[in-house]
């Protein structure tokens, strides 16, 4: 779940027994390996003291602010003492709180350098202090049921239900423990952990901790994270330093690069929050998406699945958000479940799939705007992915080739949309031409010139020119421009059909010609365009000799198109890959 914040750090490498590897060339790749892992770690140390700095003085300025109330408030029951303290005589001028076991106490910075800082009541009035972070037990209550859904290490519990809080992480989630009292001597723990979200818990502290709760336990996670960062640094110096080089294990090797992508992905982790946590602090209006799912445990909450889109329409409270589904139930929600995108706000026009343009549509035929090419291509919308919010269309030349288009691009003018709309009446002719004049499907055409069918590929239908664009098989640079007119209103005399056997007229008209002009089998076996009498050859010879037969035959009718035809350049699809999309 993305909580825990320990990993295995490699310790000081010691010589290994056995025969030790030697050379030169070993001691300096072990050397340059080391010193790029120490630049890539002193990076990730540096950037996450720049946070840890500009965090703490947020922290400051939030504390200072609400320092006032917390000292008229009166000490807020959130903890326990496990275990009586009497502080040293000698510690000075050290605040440290005297505490019986059992006392009721506020907890309100847990766990700094084994030391928890609390509040105390005495005499009627608040007496704060350090107390030993293992005598104390932060408590909380359950305050709606949460349902772990036998996901492994979710807690499942009972409104109302009693906890003790282990260990809080910013991410939203806080590892708790089942709460029966202090565990007497010499008993066997069989109390149940786990993680439990953390907006479900009755947080009962001082308002001024409350404001900066979450910035602190970021904190936390930034100290752990130098503090890492320089003691990986110190053992790999000294690997290098100490001449133990030549002795460097690939296992331990491996160890500190393992060890250097888990603090790279904290800081990952840590610098997204804080960004979810800057847009979520101003969300009200804004879209949100669900991370996982939640199942609503009382009337007044919402059940959201993970990846369902939700309108925030308010985010006061710092642990739900009352939200909006897309079928108009409203409800609230944890926080720590909603991920809200930059810039994606309702109150901007941002649009959902019930407010696109109505001929936007799975399948639908229409228009790519080429910005490099400066032309309309062809396009066929393939998906309009509610959850992603935006529209990904193919290109019929080239179905390997899409583009996507953000929901958002459709709330600007018309005339500046990259997707357009299809003509009613191109529509209307697309609809009219053979059901197999498609892009990638295989055709026959007849050669006018040389009474001759070549197999031909369908490359492109061609909405605004209205031309279906073929290629030879035998060579794919040669190409056809067929018109729509002749396919819709002449099918069968044109000279694009489906199968040979939509040419088998042809064929015979053209036997017949031959015949009437005197011509014998033998003088045809000399031209190009005569069919030949192969009866008599081997199966694979007669096969052979039609294919470079044909290809003869038809040469002259592929050089180039008729005069005054115009072929347009090809689209070049693969460079159009700019703007939106791949």
């Amino acid at each position: 779940m993305g909580c825990s914040s320990s990993k295995y750090k490699p310790s000081a490498k010691e010589p290994e027994t056995g025969t030790p590897q030697s050379g030169e060339a070993l001691k300096k790749g072990s050397d340059l390996l080391i010193d790029q892992i120490i630049s890539r770690v002193s990076g990730i140390r540096v950037k996450a003291e720049e946070y840890r700095s500009q965090l703490q003085q947020q922290v400051v300025e939030i504390e200072q602010e609400k320092s006032d109330l917390a000292a008229d408030q009166p000490v807020k029951d959130n903890g326990v003492v496990t275990a009586s303290y009497v502080p040293d005589a000698g510690a000075g001028g050290t605040s440290l709180l005297q505490a019986e076991e059992g006392e009721r106490i506020e907890i309100i910075v847990r766990d700094v350098g084994g030391w928890a800082y609390c509040r105390r009541q005495v005499n009627g009035s608040s007496a704060p202090g350090w107390l030993p972070a293992t005598r104390v037990a932060e408590l909380a209550t359950l305050v709606a049921n949460h349902d772990g859904a036998g996901a492994e290490g979710l807690l499942s519990l009972k409104q109302g239900d009693m906890v003790e809080v282990l260990t809080r992480h910013y991410s939203g989630w806080a590892h708790c423990r089942e709460w029966t009292g202090p565990l007497l001597p010499g008993c066997t723990d069989q109390r149940q952990e786990g993680w439990v979200t953390d907006a479900y818990l009755e947080d009962n502290r001082s308002e001024a901790m409350l404001a900066s709760k979450w910035h602190r336990l970021v904190l936390q996670a930034l100290d752990q994270v130098v503090a890492s960062a320089r003691e990986l640094e110190g053992v790999l110096a000294q690997a290098k330093y100490e001449d133990w080089g030549e002795d460097l294990s690939g296992e331990w090797m491996g160890q500190c690069l393992e060890f250097t992508s888990w603090l790279t992905t904290e800081l990952g982790s840590i610098v997204q929050a804080l960004s979810q946590h800057e847009l979520s602090g101003n969300a009200a209006g804004a879209y949100a998406t669900v991370s996982w799912d939640v199942v609503a445990s009382s009337a007044s909450e919402l059940s959201a699945a993970a990846g369902d889109r939700l309108l925030i329409m308010d985010a006061d409270n710092p642990d739900w958000a009352w939200c909006k589904s897309e079928a108009g139930v409203e409800g609230w929600v944890p926080r720590n479940v909603l991920v809200v995108a930059d810039g994606e706000g309702a109150l901007d026009e941002s649009l959902a799939v019930d407010d696109l343009p109505s001929w936007i549509k799975g399948g639908a035929k229409c228009r790519w705007w080429s910005t490099s090419g400066s032309r309309f291509c062809d396009v066929t919308v393939s998906e309009v992915d509610a959850v992603a919010r935006e529209v990904k269309v193919t290109f019929v030349i080239d179905s390997s080739c899409w583009k996507t288009v953000p929901f958002d691009h459709f709330a600007g003018p018309v005339d500046e949309w990259l997707l357009q709309p299809m003509k009613a009446k191109t529509l209307e002719l697309i609809d009219q031409l053979p059901e197999w004049v498609r892009s990638g499907q295989t055709a026959y055409w007849w050669s006018e010139s040389q009474k001759h069918c070549l197999p031909v590929a369908i490359k492109e239908v061609n909405a605004k020119r209205r031309l279906v664009n073929i290629n030879f098989a035998v060579d794919t640079s040669v190409k056809k421009l067929v018109p729509f007119h002749e396919l819709i209103d002449n099918p069968e005399t044109c000279l694009l059909q489906r199968n040979r056997k939509g040419h088998a007229w042809r064929k015979s008209k053209s036997h017949g010609d031959a015949s009437s002009m005197g011509l014998g089998s033998e003088e045809g076996a000399g031209g190009f365009g005569a069919e030949q009498d192969l009866s008599g050859l081997e199966p694979e010879l007669q096969a052979r000799s039609d294919i470079w037969g044909q290809m003869e035959a038809d040469l002259g009718d592929m050089l180039g198109p008729s005069p005054g035809a115009f072929v347009p350049d090809p689209i070049d699809v693969g460079s159009d890959l700019d703007g939106f999309g791949a």
